[in-house]
């Protein structure tokens, strides 16, 4: 009978030196579930080498239970099959229950700590948004109010940067009023780096040199428009706003032809040299074309910071950029005021 209660006794601790064992493996609990999810696997991975390593989630039902371990406050994404992913912050010690539903993976709700209660409060807000415009203003308005919470990078990052044409200005004015620690975050450092690389093609700079590969295979470069009026136009056979611009642009380009004050480059995003040789022929276009076939991935791209088609950039004689998304009419004008 000695023996019976020995042994129970020494397995209780044993379960119990096991259980203490497995949550200081992990100081970071995560639980909750995830309906209509199933028997599922997510993924959760570091967005800066505060957590920098991968983790699974094996659900059951939908339902999971796991510890981490976080040194640090700790920014992660949460990556799901489908390839939607969500933002989670923990720091040691943190208890945190997920809930949502597989129809709204967006959409879901960390409860545990402030970073992930603002991002859900902002979400919930955010579908009262009628506009884009109306969007980032509420972005920007919670970066404002909690500039000391982490979520706030990831709204910076996602509707105030991460736009067609980001307002330089703004962005400088809202990270000048994060507090200092969100300011020694990996992530600022490296937007306040890609920040000075955007401001080299910005109105008022000096257009940087851009060279590539012309119809007939010869490259065409910058140099090459000396004391002209230069418009770079920036399109893809495949994107129908381009092939409207480009339409536009022949008008304006036809009329100002015997004036010889205006040259005009367009720079293609094609991946494939069929397709862009078959558009340029269709448009009619007739002024200088060039496309190095990498698309997105282009040089002039990253030199002028394109991020959406169709884009433009107004360069003076003097090799000064002085209009970004220009119309023709806006040209037209800027010509008109120097005869």
């Amino acid at each position: 009978m000695k023996q019976w209660k020995a042994y129970i006794s020494c397995t209780l601790l044993s379960l119990l030196l096991a259980a203490c064992s497995h949550e200081q493996k992990g100081t970071v609990l995560l639980q909750g579930e995830i309906k209509g999810l199933g028997n599922d696997t997510i993924y959760l991975y570091g967005v800066d080498q505060f957590y920098h390593h991968t983790d699974t989630i094996t659900l059951k039902a939908g339902k999971f239970k796991v510890w981490l371990h976080a040194d640090t406050l700790s920014d992660t994404r949460l990556c799901f099959s489908d390839g939607t992913e969500y933002p989670l912050y923990f720091r040691p010690g943190d208890r945190l229950t997920l809930t949502g539903d597989n129809a709204h993976l967006d959409r879901l709700q960390v409860k545990g700590n402030e970073e992930n209660e603002l991002l859900h409060h902002f979400f919930s807000m955010s579908d009262t948004a009628n506009t884009t415009d109306h969007l980032r203003s509420m972005a920007e308005e919670y970066i404002r109010s909690y500039p000391n919470n982490l979520a706030t990078l990831y709204l910076l990052d996602r509707y105030v940067i991460q736009t067609s044409h980001p307002d330089l200005q703004r962005i400088d004015s809202l990270i000048m009023q994060l507090n200092s620690s969100l300011k020694d975050r990996p992530y600022i450092d490296q937007l306040n780096t890609q920040l000075q690389e955007i401001k080299k093609s910005q109105i008022g700079r000096v257009a940087p040199y851009f060279s590539l590969p012309g119809l007939s295979k010869k490259h065409i470069n910058k140099n090459d428009y000396r004391d002209h009026y230069l418009l770079v136009h920036f399109w893809a056979s495949w994107d129908e706003p381009s092939r409207t611009a480009n339409k536009a642009w022949r008008k304006l380009y036809e009329q100002q032809r015997k004036m010889k004050q205006l040259a005009l480059v367009g720079i293609s995003l094609d991946g494939n040299r069929s397709d862009w040789v078959k558009a340029v022929k269709e448009d009619s276009l007739s002024w200088d074309q060039g496309c190095d076939l990498d698309g997105w991935n282009a040089k002039a791209v990253e030199l002028y910071h394109i991020q959406a088609l169709p884009s433009n950039v107004f360069i003076n004689p003097k090799g000064t950029i002085i209009g970004r998304n220009v119309t023709p009419e806006m040209v037209a004008d800027t010509l008109l005021q120097t005869k």
